[in-house]
């Protein structure tokens, strides 16, 4: 089983069919059903800040796909986009831990490396200049991920 957290979105609902064109198993994690989400997958409906929903989307879950965040043009308060990128993505590390989830996959931004990174642009290229509030808390989320790895 796989689970897509943000699969209601476009990029999440992409991958979530995707996975199901393998014939792979899809539960996608939500705060809301779009219509961009295939039928064919469970949903949970739940937030990335809730730790008990987390745990409850990570059951008999193999691979997590973390897609879901507050994107770069929104309104939200920082404590909002805090509490939803960086404790979402603290829940989920410590769930997929406790779960024994074989593979987190989690969807940054080329932000990280600033507002000119190198072309070609490798992982190790310099990210002390991200762009934004956005560039910073996927930066961060990287950080927490190869922490818990």
């Amino acid at each position: 089983m796989n689970l897509v957290t943000g699969g209601g979105g476009y990029l999440g609902s992409h991958l979530s069919r995707a996975l199901l064109a393998r014939g792979e198993r899809v539960r996608v994690l939500d705060v809301q059903r779009t219509s961009l989400c295939p039928e064919e997958v469970e949903f949970v409906r739940g937030d990335v800040r809730d730790a008990g929903t987390v745990q409850g989307a990570l059951r008999g879950v193999r691979r997590v796909f973390h897609i879901a965040f507050v994107q770069s043009l929104s309104r939200r308060p920082e404590r909002e986009r805090r509490a939803v990128n960086l404790g979402g993505m603290a829940n989920l590390l410590a769930a997929s831990e406790t779960a024994g989830v074989e593979r987190f996959v989690f969807a940054s931004t080329i932000e990280i490396y600033g507002t000119r990174p190198p072309d070609p642009c490798p992982e190790d290229a310099p990210t002390d200049r991200p762009v934004g509030w956005y560039g910073r808390h996927k930066l961060q989320c990287e950080r927490m991920l190869r922490a818990a790895c």
